[in-house]
């Protein structure tokens, strides 16, 4: 059951990152530390609240190993043998992340 709620949160982390890149065409841009800062349109259930991203493509979450990547406007997250590719928007210091473009369900951090 904790593995599968950790899978969760790590689709929901990679869902929000990847949204929050689009636009960014520096990947290592994305590199430092996120914390959350809110959840619009949809539940903070499984959303993480602070990643490290490093600019050699690893990075922390939450206590976890993890290995990211931008390829065509998306970000690409591996965590527990899972990966998970979802498009992204970054704007300064604020990464958004879109789990849902429909509803516009998406989580939004800050750089620390």
């Amino acid at each position: 059951m904790k593995n599968k709620f950790n899978f969760i949160r790590i689709i929901t982390f990679t869902v929000l990152i990847a949204i929050s890149m689009l636009g960014c065409s520096n990947p290592s841009a994305l590199a430092g530390v996120w914390e959350l800062d809110r959840v619009e349109n949809g539940s903070s259930y499984g959303i993480v609240d602070r990643f490290e991203l490093f600019r050699n493509g690893t990075g922390n979450m939450e206590g976890t190993s993890i290995n990211w990547s931008v390829e065509n406007n998306r970000m690409m997250i591996t965590a527990y043998g899972q990966a998970q590719s979802n498009d992204y928007r970054l704007t300064g210091s604020t990464l958004t992340i879109i789990y849902d473009t429909r509803t516009n369900y998406r989580a939004i951090y800050r750089r620390r």
